[in-house]
């Protein structure tokens, strides 16, 4: 839906852009290979948008429990270079 109905209409969306403040992508270990690659295009025109209209604020927030270096596919998945992980496990023992 973001490739294809909202991102080429950006013009209509300025204002939802403007004010976006979260994307959370839940398991980000589906997001490799081919697909891994178009979803970061993506993501990465997504920001650029936001940029664009003057929001440089949005914040990428990502979970997965079967990846072994979350930092670095986060880094790659959104072009970000300031990534945090938390690696806490605040489950009921």
């Amino acid at each position: 839906m973001l490739h294809l109905t909202i991102l080429p209409r950006e013009e209509r969306w300025r204002r939802y852009f403007s004010n976006l403040k979260f994307v959370v992508v839940d398991e980000l270990h589906y997001y490799a290979g081919l697909f891994g690659s178009h979803v970061a295009f993506i993501m990465r025109r997504l920001r650029r948008i936001c940029a664009a209209v003057g929001n440089d604020k949005v914040k990428f927030i990502s979970c997965s429990a079967t990846i072994a270096n979350p930092k670095e596919h986060m880094q790659t998945m959104f072009g970000l270079e300031d990534v945090v992980v938390v690696d806490v496990d605040g489950s009921p023992t």
